[in-house]
C-alpha cells in the first residue's frame, strides 16, 4: 500500500513538472508574471488534497465550496493539460508543428485555452443531462408462481450521488423529480449518497428532498459515507427515510434486497453467510464496488447493483477502470444473474464528464 502512494505521488510530481515546464515555455510573460500564474494554478491543483483531507471542516460554508469547486475543477483541467502537451510534443517530433508556436506564442495560449474550454463545456454537459438506462429483468416460473404480482414491477436504481458541496440540493430535487416520473415502486441506490462531509447536506437539509420519493428506498453504503462519518451516514439515511441496509436482507413488495456493508469494512460478512439461495424469491442484491461477482451467483441473485467506478468520470479513466474491475460500467449476465455498474447519478470533484454520462437505470420486471 505504501509502495502504491509513493509510486502515485512520483507519477503526480512527475506530470505536473512536466505540464508546469511546458506552461512556463508557452506563455509569452515575464518571468515574474509567469511565475505568479503558474504558481496560483499549482496551488490550487495541491489546493484538492488539502481539501479532501480536512473535507471543509472548521471553515466557513462558503468558503469550503469554494474551495473545493476552485481546487477540483484546477486538478481535473490539469489532466487535460498534460495530455494536451503530450500530444503537440508527439506532433512536433513528426515534424507536423512548428516549434516556433509552441515558445511565447499568444497563438498557442489561445488554442490551448479553447481546447480546455471545449472539454469542460461538453464535461458540463454530459453531467447536466443525465441519461435514462432500461433494462429488462426477466422473472421465473418459480418466482412467477409465487409472487404473481411482480410482473410489470419498476425498479429505479442509481449510484453515487455525492450530495455535498457540488451536488446541492436543488440538483437533486430535479433528480427527485425525474425518479418520481417514473412511478417506481421501488427505488434502490448502491452507496455514495454522500460526498464527503455531512456539514453542507445538513445545512441545505438535503433530506427533505427524499421524503418527496413516492416509493420505498433502500440503500447500501459507499465508501464516501465512511469519509463522512458512518454515525453521521446512518443519522441523514434515517431522516431521509431511506432504508439503509448494512449486511443485512428486507423484503419489499415481494422482492428479497440484499445490502452488503462496503468494501472498505475488510471484515464484512460474506454474501453466502446472509442469504440462502431460494429461486422462486426475486432477489437483488446492492454492493458499492464491482469486487465480488462470484458470491451473487452462489446465492442465485437475479440482479446485482455496482457503483462506484464512475465509469472513469474524465478519459480516459474509463479505460482504467475497465482495467482493474470484473465489470467497470455497464451490463453483464452469468447464468441467471444480471449485473450492472452504473457510471453514477452523481460525480465526484467538479462538473464535468468527459468520455462518459451522469446516468440512472430503470430496471422492469418481466
Amino acid at each position: 500500500m505504501l509502495f502504491r502512494l509513493i509510486a502515485v505521488l512520483l507519477l503526480l510530481v512527475g506530470a505536473l513538472a512536466y505540464a508546469v515546464w511546458h506552461l512556463w515555455s508557452l506563455f509569452p510573460f515575464s518571468p515574474l508574471w509567469k511565475g505568479i500564474v503558474i504558481g496560483m494554478y499549482v496551488a490550487c491543483i495541491l489546493l484538492t488534497f488539502v481539501v479532501f483531507g480536512l473535507r471543509g471542516k472548521g471553515l466557513p460554508l462558503p468558503m469550503a465550496r469554494i474551495g473545493y469547486i476552485v481546487s477540483t475543477t484546477a486538478l481535473f483541467s490539469f489532466l487535460y493539460v498534460f495530455l494536451y502537451f503530450i500530444v503537440i510534443d508527439l506532433l512536433r517530433l513528426c515534424r507536423l508543428l512548428p516549434d516556433a508556436m509552441w515558445h511565447n506564442n499568444w497563438l498557442g495560449v489561445a488554442v490551448l485555452g479553447a481546447v480546455l474550454l471545449a472539454v469542460g463545456v461538453s464535461g458540463w454537459i454530459r453531467f447536466r443531462h443525465p441519461k435514462r438506462v432500461e433494462l429488462t429483468l426477466h422473472l421465473t416460473e418459480a418466482q412467477l408462481a409465487k409472487q404473481p404480482d411482480l410482473k410489470g414491477k419498476t425498479i429505479v436504481m442509481a449510484s453515487d450521488i455525492h450530495l455535498g458541496y457540488i451536488i446541492r440540493r436543488k440538483q437533486l430535487a430535479q433528480w427527485v423529480d425525474r425518479i418520481n416520473a417514473e412511478h417506481p415502486d421501488l427505488v434502490l441506490i448502491a452507496g455514495d449518497l454522500i460526498d464527503g462531509s455531512i456539514e453542507p447536506v445538513e445545512a441545505e437539509r438535503m433530506e427533505e428532498e427524499f421524503r418527496r420519493l413516492k416509493a420505498p428506498a433502500y440503500a447500501c453504503l459507499g465508501n464516501h459515507e465512511f469519509y463522512c462519518g458512518l454515525d453521521d451516514a446512518r443519522r441523514f439515511y434515517d431522516e431521509a427515510g431511506i432504508h439503509l441496509l448494512i449486511d443485512s436482507v428486507a423484503v419489499e413488495q415481494g422482492i428479497r434486497i440484499v445490502g452488503r456493508d462496503d468494501a472498505t469494512n475488510r471484515s464484512r460478512r460474506r454474501l453466502t453467510d446472509m442469504v440462502y439461495p431460494d429461486d422462486s424469491v426475486f432477489t437483488v442484491v446492492l454492493d458499492h464496488q464491482p469486487r465480488d461477482v462470484q458470491s451473487p451467483q452462489t446465492i442465485g441473485a437475479d440482479m446485482v447493483l455496482f457503483g462506484h467506478t464512475h465509469n472513469g468520470q474524465l478519459w480516459p479513466g474509463n479505460m482504467v477502470v475497465k482495467a482493474m474491475y470484473p465489470l467497470g460500467y455497464g451490463e453483464m449476465q452469468h447464468g441467471k444473474t444480471v449485473f450492472y455498474t452504473s457510471s453514477g447519478l452523481g460525480l465526484w470533484g467538479a462538473r464535468f464528464r468527459v468520455g462518459t454520462c451522469s446516468e440512472y437505470v430503470v430496471a422492469t420486471l418481466k
